[in-house]
C-alpha cells in the first residue's frame, strides 16, 4: 500500500468518516484504508500540489498538478483512494 501512496502522491472528507461512525451505510465498509492511511494520503497530495488559484475565467479540476486550488486536491485524493481500491460509492465530494 506504501508504495501505491509513493507513486500516486490525496482529503478524503473528515466529515465522511464522521458521517459513518455515526451511521450503519453499507458504502462505509472500506477496510482495507485506515484513518492513518487517509491522514497520509491527504498530507502528501495537500504538500505536493503548490496551492494557486485557475489562471483563467474557468475552473479547471485536473488530477495531480504541479499547483493548483481545493477542486484539484479533492480529485487527486480520490484518483489516490480508486487506485488504492476504495470504491467510488465509498467516496463523497461536497461542493459549498
Amino acid at each position: 500500500m506504501i508504495a501505491a501512496l509513493a507513486l500516486a502522491q490525496m482529503t478524503l472528507a473528515f466529515g465522511w468518516l464522521d458521517y459513518c461512525a455515526r451511521t450503519q451505510d453499507a458504502s462505509c465498509r472500506v477496510e482495507q484504508v485506515t484513518a492513518s492511511d487517509l491522514d497520509h494520503i491527504n498530507h502528501v497530495v495537500t504538500r505536493a500540489i503548490a496551492p494557486a488559484p485557475d489562471p483563467s475565467p474557468f475552473d479547471r479540476w485536473e488530477v495531480m498538478p504541479r499547483t493548483g486550488d481545493c477542486e484539484d486536491q479533492v480529485i487527486s485524493k480520490r484518483a489516490v483512494l480508486l487506485a488504492l481500491g476504495v470504491p467510488a460509492s465509498a467516496m463523497r465530494i461536497e461542493l459549498g
